[in-house]
C-alpha cells in the first residue's frame, strides 16, 4: 500500500496497474470503432438516392417515458424478383422495430407498404424515407469513447507521477 503524508494526514493512494489502463484504452477504442462504423453508415445512407417500396410486416403502438411510439417492421427487395431485406443496424442485428410519426405510422398500416431509402452496396443499411436515422446516436458513442480515452490518458498519467514519486 502506498501512502504520502500531507501535514499530519496520512492519505491511502491506489496507483492504477497496467491492466487498468489497457482495459480503459481497449473500452474507449471499441466505442469510438463503434461510432465511427454507425456514422459512416449514416452519412451513407443519407446520401443514397436509393429508394424502393417497403412491405410493412408488422407494426406495434407503445410509450417511451410516458410518450407514445409508434414502430413497424418492413421488408422490401431493392429490384423486383431480389433478394428481401429487413432493417439492420450497424451491429449486425436485424428485423428491428423503426418508430414513425404517428400520421405515418397509420398510413403505412393501412396501406401495408412505406418508402425506404437504402444503399445500392449494402441494402441491409435502410431506413424509411420520411423518418431518416439520426447522427445523435453515432456522435454519442464518439463523445463517450473519447472522454473515456481522455479519462484513461490522465490515469495513465497519474500513475506515472505516483510512481516517480514512491521510487524517490
Amino acid at each position: 500500500m502506498n501512502s504520502n503524508v500531507r501535514g499530519s494526514k496520512r492519505t491511502s493512494i491506489k496507483i492504477p496497474t497496467r491492466i487498468d489502463i489497457a482495459g480503459g484504452v481497449l473500452a474507449s477504442l471499441v466505442i469510438l470503432s463503434l461510432g465511427v462504423f454507425d456514422l459512416r453508415q449514416t452519412l451513407t445512407l443519407l446520401r443514397s438516392e436509393s429508394m424502393a417500396t417497403a412491405k410493412v410486416v408488422g407494426y406495434r403502438e407503445g410509450s417511451n417515458r410516458g410518450a407514445p411510439v409508434y414502430q413497424v417492421r418492413y421488408v422490401f427487395s431493392p429490384d423486383p424478383g431480389a433478394r428481401e431485406f429487413k432493417r439492420m443496424d450497424f451491429l449486425g442485428l436485424s428485423y428491428l422495430w423503426f418508430p414513425l410519426a404517428k400520421a405515418d405510422w397509420e398510413k403505412a398500416i393501412e396501406t401495408k407498404q412505406l418508402a425506404v431509402r437504402f444503399d445500392p452496396e449494402n441494402p441491409a443499411n435502410n431506413a424509411p424515407v420520411l423518418s431518416p436515422p439520426s447522427l445523435r446516436q453515432p456522435a454519442i458513442s464518439i463523445i463517450i469513447g473519447g472522454i473515456i480515452f481522455a479519462i484513461t490518458l490522465g490515469v495513465a498519467r497519474r500513475r506515472r507521477r505516483l510512481l516517480k514519486e514512491q521510487a524517490v
